[in-house]
């Protein structure tokens, strides 16, 4: 496993370098110096407050991770929950559809004395309430700002009704294995069926097995849910406060670089759709989708958007994941230390 993850850190790496060469290199007004300019030129309290929603990504996962646990009637202490949220954002950003994500907190959960079927429900319960974030802010967006998607071009565009549709599908097959689990049980037997007649996959029956699974586990949060339905909302809320802060990232570099405060709501609903477009394409971190989303639409607010774009993902994306992967660190020698000394 740590051989996978590495491999995945050197290909986000290259991913990441990859993008910056041809940003920089494709762009006509891109410049060391534009961008450094920028950086001398912007308002120290909106990058202040830039810094302040990157970090807020990070604190209000944790949040919901703590809401969620207690309401099962679990102590999770905030540091801890701190690190479970770090731990989720630092190898979500360096695998594929974020699937390192979800594990490496539950691990860090169960090494800390939390129940394994507690953490799959806690898990499992955050990840609908993530992806209902999602697509709430996406839907809005849409609807109330058709201007800023009109503003993309055309690949853009159906980038971002892939990642709706995409993350629709999501939540319904989510709330559908919760709530009705035997009949999304049946359904993907069929579809392994299906796929397996097409010589598309092979080991059906393992499948099949790992799906009963986790309908078992599904099952098990339905019941939470039914039993503890008042940490819902505020699970939800603490979620979408996350997905707004990485937002407002993109916001206050806009107004640190002078933008004006009446387009900040478009700046808002444009940032959104670049996020949904670019979780639609399964590549760490989204590397390079975003670069290339943002730069489609964003010409019409800054005069060097190659420059705005460095900014604006070095602190919502880079920094975080870099922050990310220090928490998880320090927690791994804590919780080691903590281990040797009890043993």
């Amino acid at each position: 496993m740590k051989k996978k993850r590495i491999f995945w850190a050197v290909i986000f790496v290259l991913l990441t370098v990859s993008a910056v060469v041809v940003i920089t290199q494709q762009s006509e007004t891109f410049s060391v110096g534009s961008f450094l300019g920028y950086c001398r030129s912007a308002r120290p309290l909106w990058l202040v407050t830039a810094f302040v929603c990157m970090l807020g990504f990070i604190f209000f996962e944790g949040l919901a991770i703590r809401v969620i646990a207690r309401g099962l009637g679990y102590s999770c202490p905030l540091p801890n929950a701190m690190a479970y949220s770090a731990s989720d954002i630092f190898l979500s950003a360096i695998t594929p559809s974020a699937t390192g994500g979800q594990p490496a907190c539950a691990y860090c959960m169960v090494r800390d004395g939390l129940p394994l079927a507690m953490t799959s429900v806690t898990l499992l319960l955050n990840l609908v309430m993530y992806t209902l974030s999602i697509v709430l802010l996406s839907v809005c967006s849409l609807v109330f700002f058709p201007s800023a998607f009109s503003a993309f071009g055309g690949v853009s565009k159906g980038l971002i009704l892939t990642g709706v549709i995409i993350q629709m599908a999501l939540t319904g097959g989510l709330l559908l294995l919760i709530f009705r689990g035997q009949t999304a049980i049946r359904l993907a037997g069929k579809g392994l069926h299906l796929l397996n007649r097409m010589h598309l996959i092979k080991n059906v029956e393992q499948r099949q097995e790992k799906l009963t699974r986790l309908a078992q586990d599904y099952q098990a949060c339905a019941a939470s849910i039914r039993t503890h339905r008042r940490m819902l909302l505020p699970a939800f809320l603490c979620n979408l406060v996350q997905r707004t802060c990485t937002i407002l990232v993109t916001v206050c570099v806009f107004l640190a670089v002078g933008g004006n405060w009446r387009q900040s709501l478009d700046v808002f609903a444009t940032q959104s759709l670049v996020i949904t477009g670019s979780n639609c394409i399964p590549i760490p971190g989204a590397v390079g989708v975003s670069d290339y989303l943002f730069l489609d639409s964003f010409g019409r607010y800054f005069h060097d958007p190659a420059s705005i774009d460095l900014l604006t993902r070095g602190i919502s994306f880079y920094i975080c994941v870099c922050i990310s992967a220090i928490i998880t660190w320090l927690w791994l020698l804590a919780d080691k230390k903590k281990k040797e000394r009890t043993q």
